[in-house]
């Protein structure tokens, strides 16, 4: 899903959908950008492209439940959070996101040293204050958001959500679910407020370089693991389903406002992952397509993170014929591909020099 929102977001096309900005177009003009894309028959193909692109941006909603959830299960399985919680969080993100910082200013050495050292937001320059800021997985302003890769915001997302686990987990083992539905609640009155405050820090706060306004898919993550691991499994009920096939339509809906921002991405996220737990459950990982999806996630860091500049790279930069499209999108996937396990590799020779 995230894929094929950066693929469109190359092409020129940047969904207005649950994501409010200073400069937000009007609401009508929200509603429109909805509307098929007609006039051929290669326009059939392109709008599940396109549909696919405009609403790919979920895919953050669920990559966050999906942490809340594996933390939740493996502080369970643990009995608790150990003293090695925050080392295996560090030892996970810390050498990928150092090597990539490395080579990125290695990459940006022969700009800076031919073409010249002006400061720009694709360019690694070591007297770049963003640069150090983005090493330490700071990216909280404007400024620093979409530096370098815009794509990795969501990196420094997921440290400062590795960051406070610790002491949400500690509030539901003292006061149980309640601490978890209060925390849910009250980041969603919290973001409403930035929501409303805010003019040019507008879209950093909607996009989520605070945790609390991703808290509500974090936490729903976590309550999902208790419904997963104590008594009746809630996701495959029939009210969760229901409240499911309710929660996307207004999800979306509610991410065409500003003040709907505020629960609208949450509730399209929750609903989707109930949706798909219920239908990709019964697989459990079996034959071909269980492998190839578990490759995926094991790899999860080092695709998400070589995935944008690739796809920016073999993407045409506008609109284009469907030789152009699918033949760049094939093109870049293998690519992805390939530079995943490589950095994978790099990284694996740096951690192994490093304990020498």
């Amino acid at each position: 899903l995230i894929v094929f929102n950066h693929a469109l977001e190359r092409m020129g096309e940047y969904p207005f959908v649950a994501n409010p900005n200073a400069d937000w177009e009007p609401f009508a003009e929200r509603v429109d950008q909805l509307v098929p894309v007609t006039g051929s028959t290669w326009d059939l193909a392109f709008n599940l492209f396109r549909y696919l692109g405009l609403f790919g941006e979920v895919g953050v909603q669920l990559f966050i439940i999906a942490s809340g959830l594996g933390l939740m299960l493996a502080a369970f399985r643990r009995q608790g959070i150990d003293s090695g919680f925050a080392k295996r969080r560090v030892e996970r993100v810390a050498p990928t996101w150092l090597v990539v910082h490395a080579l990125a200013l290695l990459a940006s050495l022969p700009i800076l040293v031919f073409i010249g050292g002006g400061i720009t937001d694709s360019v690694a320059a070591p007297w770049d204050a963003r640069f150090w800021a983005s090493l330490v997985g700071v990216r909280i302003t404007p400024e620093t958001i979409y530096y370098l890769v815009p794509a990795w915001w969501f990196i420094a997302l997921l440290i400062q959500l590795y960051v406070v686990f610790p002491f949400i987990y500690r509030a539901f083992q003292k006061h149980g679910t309640k601490a978890l539905w209060w925390a849910m609640g009250g980041s969603v009155v919290v973001k409403l407020a930035g929501l409303l405050a805010f003019g040019y820090y507008l879209d950093t706060w909607a996009r989520g370089a605070i945790f609390i306004t991703r808290l509500p898919e974090f936490v729903f993550g976590m309550l999902a693991a208790i419904w997963l691991t104590s008594g009746p499994n809630r996701l495959r009920s029939r009210g969760a389903f229901v409240a499911a096939l309710v929660a996307i339509p207004a999800g979306i809906v509610s991410s065409l406002t500003l003040i709907g921002n505020a629960w609208g991405p949450f509730m399209f996220g929750a609903g989707l992952f109930v949706l798909l737990y219920r239908v990709v459950s019964p697989w459990r990982g079996a034959g071909r397509l269980g492998r190839w999806t578990e490759w995926v996630g094991r790899h999860s860091l080092s695709l998400f993170i070589v995935h944008q500049p690739v796809y920016f790279v073999f993407m045409p930069s506008g609109m284009a014929g469907p030789a152009r499209v699918i033949g760049g999108f094939a093109v870049a996937t293998l690519f992805t591909w390939i530079g995943a396990v490589r950095l994978e590799r790099i990284v694996a020779k740096v951690v192994a020099g490093w304990r020498r």
